[in-house]
């Protein structure tokens, strides 16, 4: 993994194989990679605000392959960002991945304790889990840090049914 900080270039480079001519069963052929070609694409590097930004607008509208591009590619360029950990713990827990969900929003929570989304993501495995008291409690921490946040409103529906 990269350190923080932008993402390495993306340069299209000409490549040259060798050992072609084999006969069946020879050793396969090798590609070597050769200068730069001289059509060199413009090298592609976002900051950590747009690759954010992708992330972000992925997961609110549920393209989850696409998220998980760039919510992966953000998390090169930041590996300890709250946010970033908490959409890729909402991934998880849409693909059915309860644990890596609570890994990731643990995570979150690791590197910003008042993440409030992070306390969703806990709280939707440990109700998933019938563990209930452990769910109310994350809902509530949540509540407590985002009175008005955007899932306020779902969540106290949800604690008066737990």
């Amino acid at each position: 993994m990269e350190p923080a900080g932008p993402l390495a270039k993306v340069v299209t480079t000409e490549a040259t194989v060798i050992g072609h001519g084999h006969a069946a069963g020879d050793a396969p052929a090798a590609v070597v990679a050769a200068a730069p070609a001289e059509t060199e694409a413009a090298p592609v590097v976002e900051d950590f605000d747009s690759l954010l930004a992708r992330c972000r607008d992925a997961t609110t509208r549920g393209r989850w392959g696409a998220a998980r591009t760039a919510c992966n590619a953000a998390q090169l360029a930041r590996p300890d960002s709250p946010d970033v950990l908490t959409r890729l713990a909402e991934i998880a827990l849409n693909r059915g991945q309860g644990r890596a969900a609570m890994r990731l929003a643990s995570a979150a929570l690791a590197a910003d304790p008042a993440f409030a989304d992070a306390y969703v993501i806990v709280g939707s495995v440990e109700q998933g889990a019938n563990r209930n008291q452990e769910a109310r409690a994350a809902y509530n921490r949540y509540l407590k840090l985002a009175p008005s946040g955007r899932y306020a409103s779902d969540l106290r529906a949800i604690l008066a049914t737990l």
